[in-house]
């Protein structure tokens, strides 16, 4: 079942360093399958950061919307919930490296 399909993360990684890009989408697929995930190098970055996410409307993921202070946007708490999981899974991961 690909319940992400149809969703976008965003994960940025050092521009310096060997991350392994196709180790670090497979440890996110398990956890949010079918979801696409884009790698974004960054030279201000120093460890995987989940930095974005996007969920299309009507997606059953979708839920309500809520206020972000730091951004004054209005953001999907689906977006919210994929970036947690997101960056749960990128913490362990960068654990093992």
């Amino acid at each position: 079942m690909k319940y992400y399909e149809g969703c976008k993360l965003t994960v940025d990684i050092p521009a310096s360093g060997g991350h392994d890009e196709g180790a670090i989408r497979d440890a996110l697929l398990e956890t949010l399958p079918g979801i696409e995930v884009v790698f974004r190098r960054s030279s201000s970055t120093t460890v995987l950061e989940a930095a974005g996410a996007f969920v299309p409307d009507g997606h059953p993921v979708a839920g309500a919307e809520e206020h972000d202070a730091k951004t004054n946007k209005w953001v999907s708490v689906g977006g919210r919930s994929i970036l947690m999981a997101a960056s749960d899974v990128l913490t362990r991961f960068q654990e093992h490296i």
